[in-house]
């Protein structure tokens, strides 16, 4: 029998305090290569405390994180890993880079903060464009998208080089519907045809039953991981101690 793949990241038993405010008690869980994960959670919750744990941003008080089975105090390999953030911050209509300008930004590592002006459409930057269906805005100022656009550019970004994980921090806020359904129907493009793990924050149970395949709900400590298929209204209530309506969805 061939060995079991090891988790892409994985929690165990990770304790985390801002001064002497507890914000993540005991948080044990892990994400498998090939899942599209989602993580779920009231304001306050800990979710993006948990993000940045997992982007070594920040160390644990107790407990340990790994990355694609390497402590994280060890782990050099980042070029592994895509980020998109929530939002393309001061990219207004006054920023001047383009579309293929912001997405070469990708090639580049450290911190380059006039990367941007490298004018050059290298194979991977073309292929980055064309996989988010931003090729023909190549030209376009990314201040003058729209922020279902700006996303879609940023996923470009994380794209130009091969990545195994792709991370985002809520990043359909302030999407309309129709936006949010093209968004997430790349990342699953990018899940199911070319294997990337993704690993999403969202405040939105909806969008999470219908596109992810597995879920963990955090309130400071673990109140659910697992399959979204499992995911039950009792959860939900423990979750956010109110009431949330279960939609119905089957996951494929």
């Amino acid at each position: 029998m061939s060995p079991m793949p090891q988790p892409i990241i994985s929690f165990e038993d990770v304790h985390f305090s801002y001064e002497t405010e507890s914000v993540l008690g005991g948080i044990t869980l892990a994400v498998e290569q090939g899942e599209f994960f989602a993580l779920l959670g009231p304001n306050g919750s800990g979710k993006t405390t948990l993000l940045k744990l997992a982007l070594g941003l920040m160390r644990p008080d107790g407990g340990e994180v790994r990355l694609f089975d390497t402590a994280m105090a060890k782990f050099r390999a980042w070029e592994r890993i895509g980020y998109v953030p929530q939002r393309a911050e001061g990219m207004d209509n006054r920023f001047p880079g383009t579309v293929a300008e912001i997405v070469a930004q990708g090639e580049h590592s450290g911190f380059q903060p006039l990367a941007f002006m490298k004018r050059s459409l290298t194979p991977a930057v073309v292929d980055a464009l064309h996989t988010v269906g931003m090729w023909h805005a190549r030209g376009e100022l990314i201040g003058n998208l729209s922020r279902g656009q700006q996303q879609r550019v940023l996923v470009a970004r994380a794209l130009v080089r091969p990545r195994d994980l792709l991370v985002l921090d809520e990043p359909t806020s302030g999407i309309d519907q129709g936006g949010q359904q093209n968004f997430y129907s790349l990342l699953q493009d990018l899940n199911r045809e070319r294997g990337m793990t993704v690993f999403l924050i969202s405040h939105d149970v909806g969008v999470v039953l219908e596109q992810a395949s597995h879920v963990a709900c955090i309130s400071h400590t673990l109140v659910f991981h697992g399959a979204a298929e499992h995911l039950t209204e009792d959860h939900l209530l423990q979750l956010y101690g109110t009431p949330v309506s279960l939609l119905a969805h089957r996951h494929e």
